[in-house]
């Protein structure tokens, strides 16, 4: 039972990868801690992205308001986005719908169709019987 992964010899190494050996990391985990931090790094840089757009945008809106009105907003009537809330993204306008009308032909179909053929066959057999024409099958 060497071989299998019931053995407790392959047990007993793949949890100490998995949780280490008291005064190190598994391996396991420190992939897992390389992964999150990789993640980390990459969130935060959509998040530092997202604020600089944000900014610009209530940059050019406060621009427009002060043509408007002729004052200039001091940095505390200017609002700075919380930490602590959720930013959620709000699509303007109508978004894009899919058409799900259309034909729905088989690519058996379409080479018909650009065959110039029928893409279904006549229903019906020469002989006029239609479905189970001919001799019977079945056995008496």
């Amino acid at each position: 039972m060497a071989k299998s992964l019931r053995s407790k010899s392959k047990r007993t190494f793949r949890a100490l990868k998995r949780t280490g050996d008291g005064s190190t990391k598994g391996v396991y985990a420190n992939a897992e801690a390389a992964r999150i931090d990789r993640l980390n790094l990459k969130l935060m840089n959509i998040k530092g992205k997202r604020r600089a757009e944000e900014e610009a945008v209530k940059l050019e809106e406060e621009g427009e308001k002060e043509a408007e009105s002729g004052t200039i907003p001091t940095a505390n009537e200017s609002s700075q986005p919380d930490d602590d809330v959720m930013e959620v993204e709000i699509v303007e306008g109508n978004p894009k719908k899919v058409s799900t009308g259309g034909p729905r032909n088989s690519r058996r179909e379409q080479w018909k169709a650009s065959k110039g053929m029928k893409k279904h066959a006549k229903s019906g057999t020469v002989f006029g019987g239609g479905r189970g024409g001919g001799r019977r099958k079945n056995r008496r």
